[in-house]
């Protein structure tokens, strides 16, 4: 079904399951406040679409909305706590906002009991959990230089799954100056032909700004 069908649609039943799929469509094609204001209207008659609030989470993240993201992530969460993608991207607006590990530590635990084959999952499980307690367990003995050097690689370099490499996770990596980890993001975006000339014009800020530290 095409653009204008679906908003012909959705202008006669707000309500309609098929709200999240226009949603979706104006999110692709970057009418970032158009995907809000149709998740809005949407979730007014389903507040229970947990899709249409994934796609609202992401909309208003990518406008610098991540507060508003953090809530709308954290309800999705509440009704269904093995929603993966909600999952990964509440775990990393948490780290942007300096949450309590404690907190960060409850997400990932209940994420890891599901998907604990998942990579990405795994790697935030490792981080939290596993490196923490090898770092405890050698604080009474002098710590090797070599693999000191590679906890420390294995702790900061994250692993991007391509479902969660987006925009919007760029521009609020961007946003927090995290430009090696937006690097990271934009090195996948790359391979996508509809995001591959954005990607490589802000690859090349990137570089700049990672140059001039």
């Amino acid at each position: 079904m095409n653009r204008q069908k679906l908003e012909k649609f959705f202008s006669f039943r707000n309500g309609s399951a098929i709200f999240p799929v226009l949603a979706n469509l104006y999110y692709d094609q970057k009418l970032y406040q158009y995907a809000t204001k149709v998740c809005e209207l949407g979730l007014t008659e389903d507040p229970n679409n947990l899709e249409g609030k994934y796609i609202f989470a992401k909309s208003l993240l990518i406008q610098g909305k991540v507060y508003e993201a953090e809530k709308v992530l954290c309800d999705i969460i509440k009704k269904c706590p093995y929603h993966l993608y909600s999952n990964l991207l509440l775990i990393k607006v948490f780290e942007e906002l300096n949450r309590d590990k404690k907190i960060i530590k409850k997400y990932i635990t209940t994420a890891y009991s599901m998907y604990h084959h998942h990579p990405l999952i795994n790697q935030y499980y490792n981080n939290y959990f596993k490196i923490n307690k090898e770092l405890k367990n050698k604080k009474s003995s002098k710590p090797n230089k070599d693999s000191v050097s590679k906890s420390n690689i294995s702790v900061n370099k994250f692993v991007y799954n391509s479902k969660l490499a987006t925009v919007t996770m760029y521009k609020l990596l961007y946003t927090q100056k995290k430009y090696e980890d937006a690097l990271a993001v934009l090195n996948i975006l790359v391979k996508n032909p509809t995001h591959a000339k954005y990607a490589k014009s802000e690859i090349k800020k990137i570089n700049f700004k990672l140059g001039s530290k």
